[in-house]
C-alpha cells in the first residue's frame, strides 16, 4: 500500500529535488529541514531528513563539491538526521521510509511531484502557488512558514 499512514510524532522527511537547476534544487528544501530542526520546540519532531535523487554520475553542472561543504556544516548532518539518496520512485519511498516531503520550487508551480503525494494523502509542503489547495503550502521564499506548515502536520 502506497498510501500515507501516520507513524507518530517524529517525522522522517523527504526532498526530491535532483539539484539540476535552481528550478529543481534541494538546498532550498535542506534550510527548512535544518531551521525546523534547530527551532521547533518539539526537538523529536524531525527525525531523518532524506535528500534523494541526487547522482554523483550526474554530467550536468551540479558542482558536488560545493553542495557537499555545504551539508557537512549542518545540525541535522553532524547530528546523522539526514542522509543523501540516489533516485527512487517517490510513492515507494515515501511508504518505506518518509512521512513528509518538503519541496521548493521556482518558476515550476505545477510540478506532479505535489499532486502525485496528496493524491495518496501524504503531507506535501511546498511553495507552488498554482496549487495552495494542495497540500501544506508556504509563500515565496519564506522558510519560517514553511516550518510552521511541518509543525502543522500530525
Amino acid at each position: 500500500d502506497l498510501s500515507y499512514r501516520n507513524r507518530g510524532q517524529e517525522k522522517k522527511i523527504a526532498i526530491f529535488e535532483p539539484n539540476l537547476s535552481l528550478i529543481k534544487w534541494a538546498v532550498p528544501s535542506i534550510l527548512i529541514c535544518e531551521n525546523a530542526e534547530r527551532t521547533l520546540t518539539n526537538k523529536n519532531l524531525v527525525k531523518h531528513v532524506y535528500v534523494t535523487n541526487i547522482d554523483s554520475n550526474d554530467k550536468s553542472q551540479f558542482n558536488e563539491k560545493t553542495f557537499n561543504n555545504l551539508i557537512r556544516s549542518l545540525n541535522i548532518f553532524q547530528t546523522k538526521k539526514m542522509s543523501v539518496e540516489r533516485r527512487f520512485n517517490t510513492l515507494f519511498f515515501m511508504s518505506e521510509y518518509s512521512d513528509i516531503a518538503v519541496s521548493h520550487q521556482m518558476e515550476n508551480p505545477l510540478n506532479y511531484l505535489y499532486l502525485d503525494l496528496a493524491w495518496m494523502g501524504w503531507p506535501i509542503v511546498h511553495n507552488a502557488h498554482l496549487c495552495k489547495d494542495v497540500g501544506y503550502y508556504y509563500e515565496g521564499f519564506d522558510g519560517d512558514m514553511a516550518i510552521e506548515k511541518i509543525d502543522e502536520i500530525d
